[in-house]
């Protein structure tokens, strides 16, 4: 029953917004799954820190901040550039990978900082989770994560990177729901694996379906390319949710 409540009171939440990183349904899926993922406690504690937002609104606010100047210095956080072929190095750059390592190891040793500034990795954290598992997020430099790849989906003119956040996702009805299913259909010794903190790796899974989104041909999107995206964008969106509730519990337990 209260699964079903969640259900029905999220579908009252999506409201059309920019296309941005996994769109603000995407993000909202995972946040509204991790949340229901969490003891009672480690809930408490989160939201006590993120004050008047709520889940939804943590998960979708990096995006939403992005036309405001002030908040120019968060761009760089959404994604990292690893050439085709390559490996990621370890550096220093402002970075998807560097921003959630700082942010997990603040809120695990958060008693030196105040309650804004725990807000703040918060906010960092609810989204950045999801934008890691989405493939483009971890991609090519050269063509700006499929920014500039533009292809037709169906009979529409889009991008390889509004394909994934966003299109993808309406055509193919991908919900809070149908996501849920996705979770309840993977094993449990898999969920445990998926749960284990690693940031590397989970960007690496990530990279792995570019293959997949890269499987066009003469920049035409057909519905079996969408019918078989809609299964990883699901996926995806499922594992997101279950690592960023096992951040939380770890960060809060």
């Amino acid at each position: 029953m209260k699964r079903f409540l969640i259900i029905v009171l999220f579908c009252g939440l999506i409201a059309p917004k920019p296309l941005l990183a996994w769109h603000s349904k995407g993000h909202q899926i995972v946040a509204e799954m991790a949340k229901s993922l969490l003891k009672k406690n480690i809930l408490d504690s989160v939201q006590f820190y993120l004050d008047s937002a709520n889940f939804q609104q943590a998960a979708v606010w990096m995006d939403e901040v992005r036309t405001n100047p002030k908040f120019n210095y968060l761009k760089p956080m959404h994604y990292v550039n690893v050439a085709k072929d390559h490996t990621y190095v370890n550096n220093n750059e402002k970075n998807i990978i560097n921003t959630l390592a700082t942010s997990i190891q603040k809120l695990k040793h958060r008693h030196g900082l105040n309650k804004a500034d725990i807000k703040m990795q918060l906010l960092l954290l609810f989204h950045l989770i999801g934008d890691l598992h989405q493939p483009l997020h971890v991609a090519y430099g050269e063509d700006r994560g499929g920014n500039d790849i533009h292809l037709r989906y169906l009979k529409k003119k889009t991008n390889l990177h509004t394909l994934w956040d966003a299109d993808i996702i309406a055509r193919e009805h991908i919900s809070l729901s149908t996501c849920f299913n996705k979770l309840k259909s993977m094993n449990e010794q898999d969920k445990m694996k998926a749960q284990h903190i690693d940031l590397l790796n989970w960007m690496n899974e990530s990279r792995a379906h570019l293959i997949a989104v890269y499987d066009f041909k003469d920049n035409f999107i057909d519905a079996a390319y969408s019918a078989k995206s809609k299964n990883t964008i699901e996926t995806q969106l499922a594992l997101a949710a279950l690592r960023l509730a096992a951040v939380l519990e770890d960060a809060f337990k």
